[in-house]
C-alpha cells in the first residue's frame, strides 16, 4: 500500500497547488468583502453629508429668523426712542409758550409713559 516516489511527489503536488487555488480563492473573496465595505462607507459618508447639508440649511433658516426677530425688536425700540424725543421736544415747546407749571406737570407725565414704553420694549427684547 505504500506509493512509489513519483507518485508521493504527484500527490503532494496536487495538494500545493489545491492550497495555492483556495488561496487565491479566499484572496479574490476578501477582495470582494473589502470592495463590499468600502462602497457601503461611501454610501454611509454621502448620506451623512446630506444630512449635514439639510441640518445646516435649517440652522441658517432659524438663524436668520432669530435675527429678523432681534430687528424687528431693535425697530420697536428705536421707534419708541423717537416718539420718546419727540414728545419731550413738544412738552419743551409747550413750556415756553405757555410758562412753567402746568407744561412740567404735562412733561412728568409724559416722561413716565415713555418710560413704560421703553421698559416694556427692554423687556420684550430681553424676552
Amino acid at each position: 500500500a505504500s506509493l512509489s516516489k513519483e507518485a508521493r511527489k504527484g500527490l503532494k503536488a496536487a495538494r500545493e497547488e489545491h492550497i495555492r487555488e483556495q488561496t487565491l480563492k479566499l484572496n479574490d473573496d476578501h477582495l470582494r468583502v473589502l470592495d463590499l465595505k468600502m462602497k457601503l462607507q461611501a454610501k454611509n459618508l454621502e448620506e451623512l453629508r446630506h444630512q449635514h447639508a439639510i441640518e445646516g440649511k435649517m440652522l441658517q433658516e432659524t438663524l436668520k429668523n432669530e435675527v429678523e426677530e432681534f430687528d424687528r425688536k431693535i425697530e420697536k425700540i428705536r421707534t419708541s426712542t423717537e416718539q420718546y424725543n419727540n414728545m419731550e421736544k413738544m412738552n419743551l415747546s409747550a413750556s415756553k409758550k405757555d410758562g412753567m407749571k402746568k407744561p412740567f406737570k404735562k412733561n412728568a407725565e409724559s416722561i413716565e409713559v415713555q418710560r413704560k414704553l421703553l421698559d416694556s420694549t427692554i423687556h420684550d427684547l430681553r424676552g
